[in-house]
Protein backbone atom coordinates (compact mmCIF):
# COMPACT_ATOMS: atom_id res chain seq x y z
CA UNK A 1 0.00 0.00 0.00
CA UNK A 2 0.99 3.65 -0.13
CA UNK A 3 2.08 3.57 3.50
CA UNK A 4 2.61 0.84 6.06
CA UNK A 5 -0.40 1.97 8.05
CA UNK A 6 -2.54 1.89 4.92
CA UNK A 7 -1.35 -1.61 4.05
CA UNK A 8 -2.21 -3.04 7.46
CA UNK A 9 -5.72 -3.98 8.50
CA UNK A 10 -6.71 -1.92 11.49
CA UNK A 11 -7.02 -3.40 14.96
CA UNK A 12 -9.92 -1.82 16.81
CA UNK A 13 -9.75 -1.54 20.58
CA UNK A 14 -13.22 -2.17 21.90
CA UNK A 15 -14.77 -0.94 25.19
CA UNK A 16 -16.56 -3.48 27.35
CA UNK A 17 -20.35 -3.45 27.46
CA UNK A 18 -22.87 -2.12 24.98
CA UNK A 19 -24.54 -3.61 21.90
CA UNK A 20 -22.71 -5.71 19.32
CA UNK A 21 -22.90 -7.04 15.82
CA UNK A 22 -21.18 -10.23 16.93
CA UNK A 23 -23.61 -13.15 17.11
CA UNK A 24 -22.81 -15.07 20.27
CA UNK A 25 -24.74 -16.82 22.99
CA UNK A 26 -25.05 -15.88 26.69
CA UNK A 27 -22.86 -12.85 26.11
CA UNK A 28 -23.07 -9.10 25.89
CA UNK A 29 -21.46 -7.21 23.08
CA UNK A 30 -18.12 -5.55 23.51
CA UNK A 31 -17.84 -4.19 20.02
CA UNK A 32 -19.77 -0.92 20.28
CA UNK A 33 -18.20 2.51 19.86
CA UNK A 34 -15.08 0.99 18.25
CA UNK A 35 -11.95 3.09 18.27
CA UNK A 36 -9.02 2.71 15.93
CA UNK A 37 -5.79 2.99 17.91
CA UNK A 38 -2.22 3.63 16.80
CA UNK A 39 -1.96 1.17 13.94
CA UNK A 40 1.77 1.37 13.54
CA UNK A 41 2.54 0.92 17.24
CA UNK A 42 0.05 -1.91 17.50
CA UNK A 43 1.65 -3.63 14.51
CA UNK A 44 5.02 -3.34 16.19
CA UNK A 45 3.56 -4.96 19.28
CA UNK A 46 1.98 -7.72 17.20
CA UNK A 47 5.18 -8.29 15.22
CA UNK A 48 7.41 -8.61 18.26
CA UNK A 49 11.06 -8.52 17.23
CA UNK A 50 10.24 -7.79 13.61
CA UNK A 51 11.54 -11.13 12.33
CA UNK A 52 9.74 -12.64 9.31
CA UNK A 53 7.78 -15.04 11.52
CA UNK A 54 6.30 -12.17 13.55
CA UNK A 55 4.11 -10.72 10.81
CA UNK A 56 1.34 -8.17 11.25
CA UNK A 57 -2.23 -9.37 11.66
CA UNK A 58 -3.58 -8.44 8.25
CA UNK A 59 -0.71 -8.25 5.78
CA UNK A 60 0.86 -11.64 6.48
CA UNK A 61 1.00 -13.75 3.36
CA UNK A 62 -0.88 -11.11 1.39
CA UNK A 63 1.27 -8.94 -0.87
CA UNK A 64 1.29 -7.75 -4.48
CA UNK A 65 2.77 -10.39 -6.76
CA UNK A 66 4.35 -9.86 -10.19
CA UNK A 67 2.87 -11.84 -13.09
CA UNK A 68 4.65 -14.91 -14.36
CA UNK A 69 5.89 -14.85 -17.95
CA UNK A 70 3.18 -15.71 -20.44
CA UNK A 71 0.30 -15.69 -17.93
CA UNK A 72 -2.61 -13.25 -18.37
CA UNK A 73 -3.10 -10.67 -15.61
CA UNK A 74 -6.23 -10.51 -13.47
CA UNK A 75 -8.67 -7.80 -14.50
CA UNK A 76 -5.95 -5.83 -16.21
CA UNK A 77 -3.72 -5.82 -13.10
CA UNK A 78 -0.15 -7.09 -12.89
CA UNK A 79 -1.38 -10.00 -10.77
CA UNK A 80 -2.00 -13.49 -12.11
CA UNK A 81 -3.91 -16.45 -10.73
CA UNK A 82 -1.77 -18.84 -8.69
CA UNK A 83 -2.92 -22.34 -7.71
CA UNK A 84 -3.59 -22.65 -3.98
CA UNK A 85 -4.01 -18.91 -3.47
CA UNK A 86 -7.07 -16.70 -3.45
CA UNK A 87 -7.06 -13.08 -4.60
CA UNK A 88 -8.19 -10.18 -2.44
CA UNK A 89 -9.03 -6.65 -3.54
CA UNK A 90 -8.37 -3.68 -1.25
CA UNK A 91 -10.40 -0.65 -2.25
CA UNK A 92 -8.51 2.59 -2.88
CA UNK A 93 -11.18 5.33 -3.26
CA UNK A 94 -13.35 6.38 -0.33
CA UNK A 95 -16.44 5.08 -2.12
CA UNK A 96 -16.72 2.18 -4.53
CA UNK A 97 -19.68 1.44 -6.77
CA UNK A 98 -21.01 -2.12 -7.10
CA UNK A 99 -22.62 -3.28 -10.37
CA UNK A 100 -24.86 -6.20 -11.18
CA UNK A 101 -22.72 -7.04 -14.22
CA UNK A 102 -19.64 -5.60 -15.94
CA UNK A 103 -20.18 -2.27 -17.66
CA UNK A 104 -23.77 -2.00 -16.40
CA UNK A 105 -25.23 1.46 -16.73
CA UNK A 106 -25.98 2.09 -13.07
CA UNK A 107 -24.53 0.68 -9.85
CA UNK A 108 -26.77 -1.35 -7.55
CA UNK A 109 -25.06 0.00 -4.44
CA UNK A 110 -22.04 1.90 -3.18
CA UNK A 111 -19.84 1.00 -0.23
CA UNK A 112 -17.76 3.36 1.88
CA UNK A 113 -14.04 2.91 2.45
CA UNK A 114 -12.79 2.63 5.10
CA UNK A 115 -15.57 0.92 6.99
CA UNK A 116 -16.27 1.47 10.68
CA UNK A 117 -13.25 1.99 12.91
CA UNK A 118 -11.10 2.91 9.93
CA UNK A 119 -10.76 -0.69 8.76
CA UNK A 120 -9.98 -0.82 5.02
CA UNK A 121 -12.64 -2.26 2.73
CA UNK A 122 -11.33 -5.53 1.30
CA UNK A 123 -13.18 -8.02 -0.92
CA UNK A 124 -12.58 -11.64 -1.86
CA UNK A 125 -12.39 -11.95 -5.65
CA UNK A 126 -14.54 -14.62 -7.29
CA UNK A 127 -13.63 -14.09 -10.94
CA UNK A 128 -12.33 -11.47 -13.36
CA UNK A 129 -13.01 -10.06 -16.79
CA UNK A 130 -11.18 -7.37 -18.69
CA UNK A 131 -11.19 -4.33 -16.41
CA UNK A 132 -13.73 -5.85 -14.00
CA UNK A 133 -13.80 -8.10 -10.92
CA UNK A 134 -16.65 -10.09 -9.46
CA UNK A 135 -16.29 -9.99 -5.67
CA UNK A 136 -18.11 -11.46 -2.71
CA UNK A 137 -19.98 -8.79 -0.77
CA UNK A 138 -20.29 -8.47 3.04
CA UNK A 139 -24.07 -8.03 2.81
CA UNK A 140 -27.25 -10.07 2.94
CA UNK A 141 -28.08 -12.48 1.43
CA UNK A 142 -25.05 -14.61 2.27
CA UNK A 143 -22.94 -15.33 -0.76
CA UNK A 144 -24.03 -12.19 -2.62
CA UNK A 145 -21.62 -10.94 -5.28
CA UNK A 146 -21.21 -7.85 -7.41
CA UNK A 147 -18.88 -6.40 -10.03
CA UNK A 148 -16.38 -3.60 -9.37
CA UNK A 149 -13.91 -1.77 -11.59
CA UNK A 150 -10.50 -3.40 -11.31
CA UNK A 151 -8.80 -0.01 -11.53
CA UNK A 152 -10.26 0.99 -8.15
CA UNK A 153 -8.55 -1.71 -6.08
CA UNK A 154 -5.16 -3.15 -5.22
CA UNK A 155 -4.97 -6.92 -5.72
CA UNK A 156 -3.02 -9.33 -3.54
CA UNK A 157 -2.51 -13.05 -3.31
CA UNK A 158 -3.65 -14.73 -0.09
CA UNK A 159 -2.19 -18.21 0.55
CA UNK A 160 -4.49 -18.92 3.51
CA UNK A 161 -7.86 -20.66 3.50
CA UNK A 162 -10.07 -21.46 6.49
CA UNK A 163 -12.45 -24.41 6.46
CA UNK A 164 -15.11 -24.91 9.12
CA UNK A 165 -16.65 -28.35 9.66
CA UNK A 166 -19.87 -27.88 11.62
CA UNK A 167 -20.54 -31.56 12.23
CA UNK A 168 -16.92 -32.25 13.08
CA UNK A 169 -16.60 -29.09 15.21
CA UNK A 170 -13.30 -28.43 13.51
CA UNK A 171 -11.46 -25.42 12.06
CA UNK A 172 -8.76 -26.18 9.50
CA UNK A 173 -6.31 -23.62 8.13
CA UNK A 174 -4.37 -24.31 4.96
CA UNK A 175 -1.50 -22.35 3.46
CA UNK A 176 -0.84 -22.93 -0.23
CA UNK A 177 -3.12 -25.95 0.03
CA UNK A 178 -1.18 -27.53 2.90
CA UNK A 179 -2.76 -27.95 6.33
CA UNK A 180 -0.95 -25.78 8.87
CA UNK A 181 -3.48 -25.77 11.70
CA UNK A 182 -6.46 -27.80 12.86
CA UNK A 183 -8.42 -26.97 16.02
CA UNK A 184 -11.73 -27.89 17.73
CA UNK A 185 -14.44 -25.21 17.73
CA UNK A 186 -17.86 -24.33 19.12
CA UNK A 187 -20.61 -23.56 16.59
CA UNK A 188 -24.25 -22.44 16.44
CA UNK A 189 -26.91 -24.42 18.25
CA UNK A 190 -30.05 -25.97 16.74
CA UNK A 191 -32.15 -22.80 17.10
CA UNK A 192 -29.47 -20.47 15.71
CA UNK A 193 -27.21 -22.57 13.49
CA UNK A 194 -24.06 -21.33 11.87
CA UNK A 195 -24.96 -20.84 8.18
CA UNK A 196 -23.03 -22.76 5.55
CA UNK A 197 -21.39 -20.94 2.68
CA UNK A 198 -18.31 -19.14 1.40
CA UNK A 199 -17.39 -16.04 3.39
CA UNK A 200 -14.30 -13.93 3.97
CA UNK A 201 -12.62 -12.01 6.78
CA UNK A 202 -13.82 -8.39 6.85
CA UNK A 203 -12.23 -7.12 10.08
CA UNK A 204 -9.97 -7.96 12.99
CA UNK A 205 -10.74 -6.53 16.41
CA UNK A 206 -8.51 -6.58 19.47
CA UNK A 207 -10.64 -6.58 22.59
CA UNK A 208 -9.76 -4.57 25.69
CA UNK A 209 -10.44 -7.45 28.09
CA UNK A 210 -8.68 -10.57 26.76
CA UNK A 211 -10.29 -12.64 29.52
CA UNK A 212 -13.82 -11.59 28.53
CA UNK A 213 -16.47 -13.65 26.72
CA UNK A 214 -14.98 -12.99 23.26
CA UNK A 215 -11.36 -13.57 24.23
CA UNK A 216 -8.52 -11.33 23.04
CA UNK A 217 -9.46 -11.08 19.34
CA UNK A 218 -12.47 -11.36 17.02
CA UNK A 219 -12.60 -11.70 13.24
CA UNK A 220 -15.66 -10.21 11.56
CA UNK A 221 -16.92 -12.30 8.63
CA UNK A 222 -18.91 -11.35 5.56
CA UNK A 223 -21.81 -13.65 6.46
CA UNK A 224 -24.93 -13.21 8.57
CA UNK A 225 -27.23 -15.38 10.63
CA UNK A 226 -30.10 -16.93 8.70
CA UNK A 227 -32.26 -16.75 11.83
CA UNK A 228 -31.36 -13.49 13.56
CA UNK A 229 -32.01 -10.37 11.49
CA UNK A 230 -30.59 -8.35 14.38
CA UNK A 231 -28.76 -9.15 17.58
CA UNK A 232 -27.62 -6.90 20.40
CA UNK A 233 -28.21 -3.79 18.32
CA UNK A 234 -26.38 -5.11 15.25
CA UNK A 235 -27.31 -6.95 12.03
CA UNK A 236 -26.47 -10.49 13.20
CA UNK A 237 -23.06 -10.64 11.53
CA UNK A 238 -20.95 -13.76 11.98
CA UNK A 239 -17.55 -13.85 13.63
CA UNK A 240 -14.72 -16.11 14.72
CA UNK A 241 -13.56 -15.24 18.23
CA UNK A 242 -12.09 -16.51 21.46
CA UNK A 243 -14.04 -17.43 24.57
CA UNK A 244 -13.89 -17.46 28.35
CA UNK A 245 -15.84 -20.74 28.33
CA UNK A 246 -13.45 -23.31 26.83
CA UNK A 247 -15.81 -26.04 27.98
CA UNK A 248 -18.12 -25.05 25.09
CA UNK A 249 -15.47 -25.87 22.49
CA UNK A 250 -16.47 -28.97 20.57
CA UNK A 251 -20.22 -28.44 20.88
CA UNK A 252 -23.16 -26.40 19.57
CA UNK A 253 -23.16 -23.41 21.92
CA UNK A 254 -23.48 -20.14 19.98
CA UNK A 255 -25.96 -17.98 18.13
CA UNK A 256 -23.94 -18.57 14.97
CA UNK A 257 -20.40 -17.49 15.81
CA UNK A 258 -17.39 -19.77 15.63
CA UNK A 259 -15.74 -20.16 19.05
CA UNK A 260 -12.06 -21.07 19.30
CA UNK A 261 -9.68 -21.12 22.24
CA UNK A 262 -7.98 -17.85 23.16
CA UNK A 263 -4.63 -19.35 22.24
CA UNK A 264 -5.91 -20.22 18.77
CA UNK A 265 -7.54 -16.85 18.05
CA UNK A 266 -4.32 -15.13 19.08
CA UNK A 267 -2.36 -17.30 16.65
CA UNK A 268 -4.84 -16.65 13.83
CA UNK A 269 -4.77 -12.91 14.47
CA UNK A 270 -1.07 -12.90 13.58
CA UNK A 271 -1.41 -14.59 10.20
CA UNK A 272 -4.81 -14.24 8.52
CA UNK A 273 -5.15 -11.24 6.17
CA UNK A 274 -8.35 -9.36 5.51
CA UNK A 275 -10.19 -11.06 2.66
CA UNK A 276 -9.12 -14.59 3.66
CA UNK A 277 -11.79 -17.05 2.49
CA UNK A 278 -13.74 -18.91 5.18
CA UNK A 279 -15.68 -21.91 3.91
CA UNK A 280 -18.33 -23.26 6.28
CA UNK A 281 -19.67 -26.73 5.49
CA UNK A 282 -21.50 -29.59 7.15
Amino acid sequence: MRRLAARAARLATVPAGGPTWLVCRRMRCVVARMLVVGVFSMLVAACGSGQPSGRGPSTAGSRPVAPAAGEPPIGGHSLVAVPGQSVTAEVRPRLIEIYRRPAAGRPIRAMANPVESGIPLVFLVKQARAGWLEVYLPVRPDGATGWIRASHVTLKHDPYHVRISLGGHRLTVTKLGRVVDRQPIGVGDVATPTPRGVYFVTALYRLIDPTGPFGPYAFGLSGFSNVLRSFGGGPGQLAIHGTNDPGGIGSNVSHGCIHVTNREITRLAKVLPLGTPVQIAS
